[in-house]
């Protein structure tokens, strides 16, 4: 565990589309786009920065229960091994509480 703070929150829509157009041949092509909503939480640690982000629950949660500028304690576990490449798994981050 560490200390971070929030540096940035993101939130990209969910969006929908279609439309039709011609293809390089003339034919008449239908297209269509459906995305899922993208919650991302930027942190800044003592290692630098990352974001944590996705479309799950978790990611909605995480996004909802801090605030730009907040300091928070992150807990996660890091990779071990020759392929890791200092990779971790992000398992989560506590608001501190601010003195009164």
């Amino acid at each position: 565990m560490e200390t971070a703070s929030v540096e940035d929150l993101i939130f990209i829509p969910d969006t929908h589309g279609h439309g039709t157009g011609f293809s390089s041949k003339g034919s008449v092509v239908f297209t269509s786009v459906d995305t899922d909503p993208i919650w991302a939480v930027v942190f800044k640690c003592q290692h630098g920065r990352f974001a944590v982000r996705g479309s799950e629950q978790k990611h909605h949660d995480l996004w909802q229960s801090v605030n730009k500028g907040q300091s928070v304690r992150i807990a996660y576990r890091t990779c071990e091994g020759f392929w890791c490449n200092g990779r971790f798994t992000f398992l989560g981050a506590t608001p501190l509480e601010t003195p009164q």
